[in-house]
């Protein structure tokens, strides 16, 4: 029962084809220590079994519920109309091929209560494919290295093992030093969030998260407990993580048409939500490095610009042409020109040429 104490959570899944998966979401929600929720589904029109799938927890649990949109907009729209049909004090996300640990939703209301802050993140853990479980948070890895760099440079303070980002400034030094510590199935928010930064980006089919994100950070303070309370698994159906980004053979995934086509869509939303942060970071008053978060952005869109332009110069030579002058714009790199020529020539210039190195997918 709701309580003071335990004021209800709302938790927005939304999902899509994923009747397979979606029970393994609910039942880690189901499972949670804490004990007053609701769970609020939006399939964005789902054309496999998902709606059958949820039904059977429905008929067990009446703090379930499920809506099936006319059609398929995208993630951002079936997260905005789960805020709509939230009733709780505080909103938690998750999506419907992942889980969190059991601890997820108490140990972050207890910290927000404490804390009095609006946001709360957590370290997070990668399923991989071959059913490993990866901390990326876990010493001498390049997350931990990060945020262990922002904590050194003053930008997070840590008390028990909560580290407290203050706003607007962390998110302007995050960018700059390419520190990411927030994940939206991590995030619980407090109600009073909702409007003040606006709701997700509809405009995007990817990376909406990471702009909701950026802008609810602007704003308010956060919290990020320093421990792994979600875990990301990958999948051959994930638009992001359906292979080893990290370690992926850039030679190979140019071969693949499907995963050239995934890595494309999500590149390109990823490329909008650095313009949008952009001109947003470039609206706000109050930042003194502005020169400097300028130049990270223009970096990243030169990366982004560059992986589109070589992952498409066989398959949409157009679409190619159209993102290597896009990253000749934001930052001159030697291996522009012999990439440009190559699109140009149909491939019969700088043919051998390794391109790998200046090949960023993640």
């Amino acid at each position: 029962m709701e309580s003071v104490m335990n004021p209800l959570i709302s938790v927005i899944i939304p999902t899509y084809n994923r009747a397979a998966k979606i029970g393994a979401a609910i039942d880690s929600v189901i499972g949670q220590t804490y004990p007053v929720w609701e769970i609020i589904i939006i399939d964005d029109h789902s054309q496999d079994d998902t709606e059958a799938a949820v039904e059977a927890y429905i008929r067990r649990h009446a703090a379930i519920r499920y809506v099936k949109l006319e059609q398929n907009y995208g993630p951002g729209h079936a997260r905005n109309v789960g805020l709509e049909l939230s009733k709780g004090e505080f909103i938690a996300f998750l999506d419907s091929d992942d889980t969190w640990y059991p601890e997820h939703l108490e140990k972050h209301i207890a910290v927000m209560l404490r804390y009095h802050v609006k946001l709360s993140y957590s370290f997070w853990a990668v399923k991989t494919l071959d059913g490993r479980t990866v901390q990326l948070f876990e010493a001498g890895t390049w997350h931990r290295n990060q945020f262990d760099k922002a904590v050194a440079d003053a930008y997070i303070t840590i008390e028990d093992n909560i580290a407290i980002l203050k706003a607007p400034l962390f998110i302007e030094y995050a960018v700059i030093n390419n520190v990411f510590c927030d994940c939206i199935n991590t995030l619980v928010m407090s109600r009073e969030v909702i409007g003040t930064c606006g709701n997700f980006d509809t405009g995007l089919k990817a990376c909406e998260d990471d702009n909701f994100n950026f802008r609810l950070k602007l704003r308010y303070d956060a919290v990020v407990i320093m421990e792994s309370l979600f875990l990301y698994h990958q999948g051959t159906d994930n638009l992001y993580n359906f292979i080893e980004r990290q370690t992926a053979d850039v030679k190979h995934v140019v071969r693949e048409a499907d995963s050239v086509r995934k890595f494309t869509k999500h590149l390109v939303n990823n490329y909008m939500s650095h313009i949008k942060k952009k001109k947003i970071y470039l609206r706000h008053k109050g930042f003194a490095r502005k020169k400097e978060f300028v130049a990270a952005c223009n970096k990243d869109l030169a990366d982004i610009s560059f992986a589109l332009a070589y992952l498409n110069k066989e398959i949409n030579k157009k679409l190619a042409l159209h993102f290597i002058l896009r990253s000749a714009i934001y930052e001159y790199r030697a291996a522009a020109l012999p990439l440009l020529l190559n699109i140009c020539s149909h491939g019969y210039l700088f043919r051998n040429r390794d391109y790998s190195p200046d090949i960023n997918l993640y």
